[in-house]
């Protein structure tokens, strides 16, 4: 009894809830896709005329998706993909919001490796855990009975594998990795969208200053 009080069980439907429909979820896993997208633009923008032009670009990206939630919920217009919101975004800032906001954050004041490694691990890692979590099925993390340890896991290869490919020092990717999955498996209100490229890239540039 005490193993599965630490470990979890395997959830139930009632503990769950019901399964998000498999359009919805996959059409809100095609954000992450654009979003990796952006970040291959910006790189390019980076290249051709300097990175505070690309900054710039990624500011007035958000403030496009700014406007088009503020026609979404204060004019109550109907607006393009509308439907792939989940149930607690339709009277609150979409997870888009935040997860291009955590990006232009972490490009602006990151170092490019440390930033680029963030930001994937978002788009990336946190798809990864979705995917596997969607199966509601395995061990369940504690007061989070819609996330489970596998995924976590899942994550935290996928963040270890970019950390590794990334970043100048072998020993920062585990940490990084494990900061973007604590991050991830923790977050109930905070959207994960945005904390995951915060706090895994401050971790990371806390480590850069050790080299």
């Amino acid at each position: 009894a005490m193993t599965n009080d630490i470990i979890g069980s395997s959830p139930t439907r009632q503990d769950i809830g019901p399964k998000e429909p498999w359009g919805e979820f996959w059409g809100r896993k095609a954000l992450h896709l654009l979003a990796f997208g952006v970040l291959f633009t910006f790189w390019q923008v980076e290249a051709a005329y300097g990175r505070p032009t690309a900054l710039v670009g990624m500011v007035v990206l958000v403030l496009l998706i700014l406007l088009y939630e503020f026609a979404r919920m204060e004019l109550g217009w109907q607006v393009p993909f509308q439907r792939v919101l989940r149930a607690k975004e339709r009277h609150t800032v979409a997870a888009s919001v935040h997860l291009f906001l955590g990006m232009t954050v972490a490009l602006a004041v990151l170092d490019p490796r440390v930033a680029n490694a963030a930001i994937l691990m978002a788009i990336i890692g946190d798809s990864v855990s979705a995917i596997v979590s969607y199966n509601q099925e395995g061990f369940r993390v504690p007061e989070r009975p819609e996330k489970n340890w596998e995924a976590a896991l899942a994550e935290f290869t996928v963040d270890l594998i970019i950390g590794f490919l990334l970043l100048p020092v072998f020993w920062l990717a585990p940490v990084m990795a494990a900061a973007a999955t604590v991050a991830e498996m923790s977050t109930r209100y905070l959207d994960d969208n945005l904390a995951i490229p915060v706090v895994a890239g401050l971790v990371g540039q806390v480590g850069m200053a050790f080299l």
